[in-house]
């Protein structure tokens, strides 16, 4: 939740440790099943790329961002479909 916050104040850098934070805790923690594990990983790698590509600092097609998002096993599709798709709206 703290994600989808910093993405829609963008605060690019609490997003950045957040995610890291994230990683961390899902390596480290050797409890998880990838059951849990795979969705979330998939939602912080998506989210990633989709805030890079907010921000200018990385060039991607917001459209296999999407199919990808679709295609996937991952946390708050809806809300990751809702942010591409405001940014294909601003192309």
């Amino acid at each position: 939740m703290y994600l989808t916050i910093y993405y829609e104040k963008n605060e690019y850098e609490h997003f950045l440790y957040t995610v890291d934070s994230i990683k961390h805790l899902i390596k480290d923690a050797g409890l998880w099943s990838n059951n849990m594990i795979i969705p979330i990983r998939n939602f912080l790698n998506i989210s990633s790329k989709l805030f890079r590509k907010k921000i200018g600092e990385q060039d991607l097609s917001l459209e296999e961002l999407r199919q990808e998002t679709i295609n996937s096993n991952v946390r708050a599709r809806k809300w990751l479909l809702e942010k591409i798709d405001e940014q294909l709206a601003l192309q």
